[in-house]
């Protein structure tokens, strides 16, 4: 199967996710992602990373498995929730985390992103943490 918006859909449907439409979002880097929302309204955000190249070999699909998982252990409820993926597709179906990105951050919003910082790091030694890319 293809790496389609259309296709992936398609297998998000079969899994009991009945998609009824989607919006492209623009800004990142490493995926091209999307907003989904399902025939009962709610919000999934599904994102389609890079695959890894010669000139860049990294793989963008497991760093951010392996870093949600990690996430989710340490039960931080600011990170989305890994619904369903596809490592043969590099694809990764999440739970929506409503809110609108900055355009300047002022001292509150400093403090609140080294809160969270420090609460992802928290448990670093967890076996999980220790498998994230550097």
């Amino acid at each position: 199967m293809s790496r389609t918006l259309e296709n992936t859909i398609q297998k998000i449907n079969k899994n009991g996710i009945k998609i009824s439409s989607s919006l492209a979002l623009t800004g990142g880097i490493n995926s091209i992602a999307y907003r989904l929302t399902d025939n009962l309204g709610k919000e999934y955000a599904l994102k389609f990373y890079q695959l890894p190249r010669k000139d860049d070999p990294r793989d963008r699909w497991m760093s951010e498995k392996k870093f949600l998982s990690y996430m989710n252990e340490c039960h931080l409820d600011f990170v989305p929730k890994l619904i369903m993926t596809s490592k043969e597709q590099a694809w990764s179906l999440i739970t929506w985390i409503k809110g609108e990105k900055p355009k300047k951050l002022n001292k509150e919003d400093v403090i609140e992103i080294a809160t969270r910082i420090e609460a992802m790091n928290m448990n670093k030694e967890m076996q999980s943490a220790l498998m994230l890319p550097v």
